[in-house]
């Protein structure tokens, strides 16, 4: 995600302010006609990237409350073993545990 940053100041001229973005930080030094207008504008601006920091927040606070279940481990088909080795050919083969190797599970 590349990152925006907005100076509202720049070169103490009340007119000009400055965008950086992208993954070189690449400036536009931008100059409008009145420091309204640019009041305007950098209002504009800041309101747009606090919506948008709220959004990814709003994001990153939702995966984490899914994704704990989503990248748990595999767990073992419930398939009976009788059955498991009569569809063998059609069951992907799984890593024994240190439990089944004790007790001669395969």
């Amino acid at each position: 995600m590349d990152t925006v940053m907005l100076t509202t100041s720049v070169d103490n001229d009340p007119c000009k302010f400055m965008v950086t973005a992208g993954k070189n930080n690449e400036k536009y030094i931008l100059k409008a006609r009145k420091r309204s207008i640019r009041d305007a504008w950098v209002k504009e601006i800041q309101n747009l990237l606090a919506s948008q920091l709220l959004e990814v927040k709003s994001a990153l606070q939702l995966r984490r409350q899914i994704s704990p279940g989503m990248f748990s481990p595999p767990v073992q088909s419930p398939v009976p073993l009788s059955e498991r080795k009569s569809k063998s050919a059609t069951l992907p083969i799984l890593p024994r545990t240190a439990s089944q190797a004790s007790i001669g599970l395969s």
